[in-house]
């Protein structure tokens, strides 16, 4: 239903067995007293259209969960006295997940972004609803749309818009 679910940590990959771990921001659950059974509508989620207030932003690598921006500080090891680094770096190109760090409606982290795919988009939500113009999603996969310079296929090509991309479009023909 397009609802992005606010999470209370980033994810991560735990040890054995290797699983991803998240922790879903939990409502009290109000049907029985002392219960800390949980449903699924006591998860948090934000509705389409939402503003959130963000402070910062979490590049996370798609495949091992591994933090790629901003760069995780290394720790040391107390027992073996070497530094260690939680980060693997992250090859270009690789998939990424982006993560925000909201501040409102709720305090915790939303999903913003799938392997460059905005489910957030930056601004207020009437920023959006223009009577002139509306937003268009790049949906062609994995190329994205050739942009051309008139109607005809024959007319030369001036670029592409990447797949997710969101632009405003003014006039249809």
């Amino acid at each position: 239903d397009g609802r992005l679910v606010v999470l209370q940590s980033l994810p991560y990959l735990s040890m054995q067995p290797q699983e991803v771990v998240a922790h879903p921001m939990m409502r009290p659950n109000n049907n029985a007293f002392g219960s800390s059974q949980y449903d699924d509508e006591d998860v948090v989620t934000l509705p389409p259209g939402c503003t959130v207030m963000a402070e910062s932003a979490y590049i996370l690598d798609s495949k091992t969960l591994c933090q790629v921006y901003p760069p995780a500080l290394p720790y040391t090891s107390s027992s073996t006295n070497r530094i260690h680094s939680s980060a693997v770096a992250n090859k270009e190109g690789c998939p990424t997940l982006v993560f925000l760090k909201i501040t409102s409606p709720y305090l915790g982290y939303i999903l913003s972004n799938i392997h460059s795919y905005p489910l957030v988009l930056p601004g207020l939500p009437t920023t959006y609803t223009k009577v002139d113009r509306w937003l268009w999603r790049v949906t062609c996969q994995p190329d994205g749309a050739y942009v051309r310079e008139g109607l005809e296929l024959v007319t030369e090509h001036i670029g592409t818009l990447p797949y997710g991309t969101v632009c405003n479009v003014t006039k249809k023909i």
